[in-house]
């Protein structure tokens, strides 16, 4: 919903939006994922659900919801978001004068924590952890600035760079946020 100005009742707004009894503007492009079944009913009043698009997921408080219920999105988007901090500090951690070890610091400190933002409560599967680990190995052959041609194994990369696995830091998040949820008062 988007609250923009007052205005008279059941008037149709300049961005087609409907007004309430109250002058509240409410948006009808708002993607939901729902069924056409579902009623929804917004501050009281029953919405026709024909009127909304239907979608598969959004954007809800900085988390991706899927209508399914998967994390899929959440974690591309959460790699997406980790590729444009990685981006964004390519004038660091391409630079060749600078030493290997800033460049590990640079990329644990900014690029790593936003790839794993709120991963403690994701179930670490096989499939997340490739992706994660994809996206880390291209970001530091790209860093060192070494090709799959030349045939240099991601373990010596890793190796060069001080980094452990992103999938082993994943992992060892789950317990801690696990931690957390026990010692939380009921």
């Amino acid at each position: 919903m988007v609250v923009e100005e007052k205005k008279e009742p059941g008037k149709s707004s300049k961005d087609d939006g409907m007004v309430d009894e109250k002058g509240t503007i409410v948006d009808k492009n708002v993607d939901l994922p729902i069924d056409n079944e579902t009623a929804v009913k917004i501050r009281g009043k029953d919405v026709d659900v024909n009127e909304l698009r239907r979608t598969d997921y959004f954007k809800y408080l900085g988390s991706t919801l899927s209508a399914d219920g998967s994390l899929d999105h959440e974690v591309v988007a959460h790699i997406n978001a980790a590729w444009m901090k990685w981006r964004a500090m390519t004038r660091v951690l391409c630079d060749k004068k600078i030493p290997d070890r800033f460049k590990s610091k640079v990329y644990r400190a900014v690029v790593r924590s936003v790839a794993l933002y709120g991963a403690e409560c994701w179930p670490a599967t096989k499939r997340r952890e490739r992706r994660l680990s994809v996206m880390e190995t291209k970001m530091f052959r790209w860093t060192a600035g070494i090709t799959r041609a030349d045939r240099i194994r991601k373990e010596k990369i890793r190796v060069r760079f001080g980094i452990a696995p992103i999938a082993d830091k994943l992992r060892e998040s789950c317990p801690r946020w696990y931690g957390h949820f026990l010692r939380a008062k009921p």
